[in-house]
């Protein structure tokens, strides 16, 4: 044999070292996830940030997912760092209620603290044993990142079987203090609760999808005429996708709309469309949004006839004769339409006029004027004596419409004012309108005895609010909405944190990124360290078995001179390699996962405030079974090589040496037979 049995003791003793460094390795890079806690939560923090300590997120999160009852319980917690007895201790700030909900923490000794007691704390069990500190026990700490100063008092120590044993666990205004934090925010926030629709609303890779901002344009539309309703969709995941979106009209069951819309990752689309219906009343407009996430926004619109305003005295003395002018909701001119006063019929012209014939009676007379298609008006008329006419000109509002008195923003309202000179003698005079108290229009008029004049405005508004204008003794109110519908929670929640991150794909359980410390940078030198470990363990193991191969090298010089070639000394070494490399990677295995296990157990090893423990995993045990396999046969197959070359010029030179020294003939022959 080329290789003796005695070469297996170096690859061992490597194969110890590197097994058991590949496993504390291993073990250092999932270091970053104890901050985490408990592994059964959603941990929710602030992306683009390379660790929880920078991480912010907005305190609100965790109320808003209460509130929509996808999570049971939610624990905001924010971390800061300080030094004890020259120990680096990692300081977690919690709501303790919360907090031992969702760590599912056991109280080993004394008692969680009171809502409101924010000097109290609680220790990790482990944290306990390296400070050596106790229940009772008051703690003075520092800030790292700012020289803020705290002290709290250990009320409880817990164990929960995570990095959580090896932390100080105070109160949110207590971390805040230590971090500079605002009272708004936190760096992580835990959720126990409706995890499968969290996964499928933070799943990676996909697209996903959020309808938004509904807008009508008018609060009410005339039978027959259109308004335009819009909407947008955004695509807050980190693909391409298409929206299957229905705008559906639930007052009567019609689809409006239905389509699929294509939105590009972190985009949003506009979709309009005109609505119009001859159903008089309220519609509701509602969108659909199907999918993994299926949402729903709605808002209303009044479909109404067209309707008449009828433009008449409000006080004639008797046996005057009337006029009236019946107008359209648009303020024009309505020819035939049917007046009636006091059982009397009149039609008007093309004017929109009709003269009625004069009343002698004096009292209260109802006025009435339809057309088909149209909403009727009605009007009060007072016949009084006509001595108590004033003899001068008496310009006074005897009317005040605010149509329609429910606007969007920068819908047009009409607002009208019935002026009368309730005198004898013709006159002038102005028709004020005042909004809030204030003069908002103002149009001066002339008018003839018992003259009626109508006077309109257009007005609109860019903020939502609620106006109220008044003119001589009416007043009216007019309601400014918002043109775009209130988003629903679940939408406010999506739109507002939605972009914000995805689920990171190594722990299915993670909204977010997961909360990690420069995990690119870990993963550099992990890596580096793993490779260097290898190099060194293949030097090591090339050495060792070049030594074989050197002692062996008047064996190979035989072999050589009688014939065998440099692929069939390789061959005979891949093999004899391989059988000694197995047993040799099983012992070094074992002896490496034997130190591992003692170093767990020493608790000396400690990265980011706390413990390490070893990765044991089987696939990377696996994994590093076959990577000490491939080392020792291919450095075996590196020392053949070389040696192979060397032997070559020394069988061709000869030396005394190599004749007097080595196995003879018959030694090679009987090993073989």
């Amino acid at each position: 044999m080329l290789l003796r049995k005695r070469a297996i003791v170096a690859a061992v003793l490597s194969l110890v070292i590197f097994s058991s460094s590949v496993s504390v390795l291993m073990g250092i890079g999932e270091a970053p996830r104890s901050f985490l806690g408990n592994e059964d939560v959603f941990v929710i923090s602030s992306r683009g940030t390379a660790s929880v300590i920078n991480s912010r997120i907005d305190l609100s999160l965790a109320d808003r997912l209460l509130d929509l009852e996808i999570a049971e319980v939610a624990s905001s917690e924010i971390f800061s760092f300080s030094e004890i007895d020259g120990n680096a201790v990692v300081i977690r700030g919690v709501d303790f209620s919360d907090f031992m909900t969702v760590e599912g923490a056991q109280l080993l000794r004394g008692t969680v603290p009171a809502m409101g007691d924010l000097d109290g704390a609680l220790l990790g069990h482990r944290l306990a044993q390296r400070l050596d500190a106790g229940i009772g026990d008051r703690i003075p700490l520092v800030g790292a990142f700012d020289p803020s100063i705290a002290e709290v008092e250990i009320k409880g120590m817990i164990e929960s079987g995570s990095g959580v044993d090896d932390e100080l666990i105070v109160s949110l205004p207590v971390a805040q203090t230590l971090s500079q934090l605002p009272d708004t925010q936190a760096s992580i926030i835990r959720v126990i609760g409706d995890i499968a629709t969290l996964e499928e609303m933070f799943a990676s890779g996909t697209a996903k999808f959020s309808v938004y901002d509904l807008s009508i344009e008018r609060s009410e539309v005339a039978v027959g005429s259109s308004v335009e309703v819009s909407f947008l969709i955004k695509n807050w995941g980190d693909a391409d996708g298409s929206a299957e979106v229905r705008l559906v009209d639930t007052a009567t069951g019609t689809e409006i709309l239905g389509e699929a819309v294509e939105v590009k990752a972190g985009n949003s689309e506009q979709v309009c469309v005109n609505f119009s219906s001859s159903a008089v009343g309220e519609h509701e407009l509602t969108v659909f949004l199907e999918g993994d996430l299926p949402q729903n926004i709605s808002g209303s619109i009044e479909v109404r006839p067209p309707f008449l305003v009828i433009v008449a005295p409000e006080i004639i003395p008797e046996y005057h004769a009337v006029i009236i002018t019946v107008l359209d909701h648009y303020l024009s001119p309505v020819s035939g339409a049917e007046v009636t006063i006091d059982d009397n019929t009149y039609f008007t012209d093309d004017s929109g006029r009709c003269s009625a014939d004069p009343i002698a009676v004096q009292g209260a007379y109802n006025i009435t004027a339809s057309l088909e298609g149209f909403e009727p008006a009605y009007w009060n008329l007072s016949v009084v004596d006509s001595e108590s006419i004033p003899p001068e000109a008496v310009i006074e509002t005897i009317d005040l419409q605010v149509d329609p008195s429910v606007v969007k923003v920068r819908e047009n309202c009409t607002i009208t004012i019935i002026v009368q000179n309730l005198g004898n003698s013709s006159g002038n005079g102005t028709v004020l309108i005042e909004m809030g108290g204030i003069p908002f229009r103002w149009q001066f008029v002339e008018l003839d005895s018992l003259e009626v004049e109508i006077v309109n405005y257009s007005v609109s508004f860019s903020t939502t609010g609620h106006r109220t204008f008044t003119s001589g003794a009416f007043s009216r109110t007019l309601t400014v909405e918002s043109t775009y519908v209130i988003n629903p929670d679940i939408v406010q929640l999506l739109l507002r944190y939605g972009s914000a991150g995805s689920i990171d794909p190594s722990r299915g359980s993670l909204i977010y990124n997961t909360a990690k410390i420069s995990e690119g940078n870990i993963l550099i030198v992990i890596v580096s360290l793993a490779v260097l470990s290898a190099t060194l363990v293949t030097l090591g193991v090339s050495i060792a078995f070049m030594k074989e191969i050197n002692d062996n090298i008047r064996v190979v010089g035989i072999l050589r001179s009688i014939g065998a070639s440099s692929r069939q000394l390789l061959g005979m070494i891949f093999k004899e390699s391989l059988v000694l490399s197995m047993p040799a990677a099983a012992i070094g295995l074992a002896g490496g996962v034997l130190l591992a296990l003692a170093i767990d157990a020493s608790g000396r090893l400690i990265a980011f405030g706390h413990v390490v423990s070893p990765l044991l995993d089987p696939s990377y045990l696996f994994l590093a079974v076959l990577g000490s396999v491939a080392i020792c046969v291919g450095s075996s197959l590196i020392a053949g090589l070389s040696v192979s070359r060397k032997v070559a010029i020394r069988m061709i030179r000869g030396t005394e040496e190599d004749i007097c020294t080595g196995p003879s003939i018959e030694e090679l022959l009987r090993d073989d037979a």
